[in-house]
């Protein structure tokens, strides 16, 4: 089996032969991507099932074709309330509302579900380890596309805001400094439309990022200086607060994953767990969906709170779900049973959160949110009419 290249192997797909499922049982979407020179070591965060160890001639991926363009980047919903919460003002995002309509003809802001400001300076683009092994942990090679200059930030004072993917808590808008890598420009082939980031120290950038398995992901990196003003905040682990019953484990340099519930091992080996795998990524959106609903009231209200005690509860609820949504997202390759504890369901929603199917219904309690969010909402809302 030995090295996998991007232009011989699509999707690594879980439901291969069976006499290929030793190699294949791996998260990868190496179509997508490339520009690595070094061999990427497979972890132990990409099983997706209970599968033999490979053997270490089986254990590296080489990255050889051209990786595709970065996506011009836009700003959600889930974005606009991270960025609010470190310390991005109302008005900007109004304003970058105000320079979307009038350079891209005929678009309008829509409601939170469907929230898209389109953000000139920025890209997504795939994360890359730095195989020069030179940057440091705050320090990023960006290369946005042969239309883009960034030459302005490469003078060694350029920020970057970076959004991990998904954004769901303050801890996941972190800030580099762009600097030139003459051996990344210059190599042939380049690197291309992609962001090269350190491999350095306990918890590297480039795993943290990639979410640890280099598999594809898109953060969204942004050199807008009115974004890049953002409040410092040094990236931390999600760790459990206290009472929680949650503990946090390091491995292959992500960030500490909380597991609130203990994995379920699944009897009659590798078919089963197969069959397990498939069974929870089809339960896996609506549980994702839900959590992302309960965690967006919670952060509102967390921002929108008239006191520090009504503060506190909710940011320990967001919080909690940050940790809950983490584990449901590896649900399927770790096998965590998850459940959304009754103390973090509620019908106490902001204005911008009520569904038109819910009107009628007499248990909710709709407040008038203040957060960056429900001031832009609100905003935008009354521009339309």
């Amino acid at each position: 089996m030995g090295r996998i290249y991007v232009g011989e192997a699509a999707w690594l797909d879980p439901l291969a032969p069976m006499d290929t499922c030793a190699d294949r049982a791996y998260e990868g979407m190496w179509m997508a991507w490339s520009g690595c020179l070094a061999q990427i070591q497979r972890r132990r965060s990409q099983i997706k099932c209970a599968v033999p160890e490979p053997l270490p001639e089986q254990c590296t991926i080489e990255v050889k074709a051209i990786p595709t363009r970065g996506c011009p980047g836009a700003l959600c919903a889930e974005f606009v309330q991270v960025l609010g919460a470190r310390g991005i003002p109302t008005a900007t995002f109004e304003e970058l509302v105000l320079e979307a309509a009038a350079c891209h003809k005929g678009w309008r802001p829509r409601g939170a579900k469907h929230l898209s400001i389109p953000l000139c300076q920025s890209r997504r683009l795939f994360v890359l380890p730095d195989p020069t092994g030179r940057l440091k942990p705050d320090e990023v090679y960006l290369h946005a596309g042969d239309d883009v200059d960034l030459s302005e930030l490469f003078d060694g004072s350029g920020e970057v805001v970076a959004l991990h993917n998904p954004a769901v808590a303050p801890e996941d808008v972190v800030k580099f400094r762009a600097v030139d890598l003459p051996e990344l420009r210059l190599h042939d082939p380049p690197y291309r439309h992609v962001a090269v980031l350190s491999v350095q120290g306990d918890q590297p950038p480039a795993a943290w990022l990639s979410g640890g398995d280099y598999d594809g992901d898109q953060p969204l990196f942004i050199w807008d200086k009115r974004i890049t003003c953002v409040t410092p905040l040094a990236r931390a682990c999600h760790v459990a607060s206290a009472g929680d019953g949650a503990t946090a484990s390091h491995v292959d340099g992500i960030p500490g994953q909380c597991s609130v519930r203990e994995a379920q091992e699944t009897p009659g080996g590798l078919s089963e767990e197969l069959r397990r795998y498939v069974g929870q990524l089809i339960q896996q959106s609506d549980l994702l969906s839900e959590l992302y609903g309960l965690h967006e009231v919670w952060a509102d209200r967390a921002a929108s709170a008239h006191n520090a005690e009504e503060q506190e509860l909710a940011s320990q609820s967001a919080a909690q779900l940050v940790r809950i949504y983490r584990d449901a997202l590896d649900a399927p390759k770790s096998g965590l049973r998850i459940v959304i504890p009754d103390h973090l369901r509620t019908n106490y929603i902001p204005h911008w959160h009520r569904k038109a199917e819910q009107d009628s219904e007499n248990d909710l309690h709709v407040y008038k949110s203040m957060s960056t969010l429900g001031r832009l909402l609100s905003s935008l809302s009354t521009q339309s009419q």
